[in-house]
């Protein structure tokens, strides 16, 4: 991931989306081997082997998170900190 990332940190995560269709459609092999370049931002919760987690809010005293997002880490390209938590 590069920089260390720490809990709270302010993120932006750029990644490749396996899918940005969905509904009945005729097959395109040409549309179904390409990835779409995709990015979110939010709080760092967490990363583990599977999932980088992202969080829109974060309440510090009671240690919960609201919206949290879940990307593979296979999908992701790169992540950049940029706020880090308690910075003010």
């Amino acid at each position: 991931m590069g920089k260390d990332v720490n809990k709270g940190d302010v993120v932006i995560v750029y990644w490749l989306d396996a899918d940005d269709e969905a509904g009945w459609q005729p097959h395109d092999e040409e549309v179904d081997q390409k990835a779409k370049a995709q990015f979110s931002a939010g709080c760092f919760v967490s990363q583990g082997p599977k999932f980088i987690t992202l969080s829109h809010s974060y309440n510090e005293d009671a240690d919960e998170w609201l919206g949290k997002h879940r990307i593979p880490v296979g999908w992701v390209e790169r992540v950049e900190v940029l706020k880090e938590y308690g910075d003010t």
